[in-house]
């Protein structure tokens, strides 16, 4: 993702399906379908664009609007997401649920923090990488 952003491009639809690996077990990161450039973006390396595509699961909250300001940070929620699907194997929320709920949900999340589910132990620097995702 560090390249990619080097390169001025948001992925925007990071996901376990766009993950591959080649022949030598190099991750490569698949589908810019929906990828924004940030050329010309603003002095902070956000972007005004259209917020079509993406998968809703991996999405953070902005990009529910039609159109608004993104930047790379958008990425960085989707890794977050995609590493705690490996771990768990689903994702932490907005599965199956109304753009409203989902926004509620993540309002909540950031007033009263994220918990990680006890069944599966995960090492702290684990969690705090997820952690620093969303």
């Amino acid at each position: 993702m560090s390249h990619l952003n080097s390169l001025g491009i948001i992925h925007y639809d990071v996901k376990p399906a766009n993950i591959m690996f080649d022949s030598l077990m190099i991750v490569k990161i698949i589908d810019f379908g929906w990828s924004k450039t940030t050329v010309g973006a603003m002095p902070d390396g956000s972007v005004h664009c259209s917020l079509k595509g993406g998968t809703v699961s991996y999405k953070p909250p902005e990009g529910y609007d039609l159109v608004g300001t993104i930047s790379n940070k958008v990425d960085v929620w989707a890794t977050g997401i995609t590493f705690y699907q490996m771990i768990y194997g689903k994702v932490p929320f907005g599965a199956g649920i109304s753009h409203d709920d989902y926004i509620a949900q993540h309002r909540e999340i950031h007033r009263d923090g994220f918990e990680f589910p006890t069944h599966i132990t995960m090492t702290e620097i684990r969690k705090r990488f997820i952690k620093s995702c969303l």
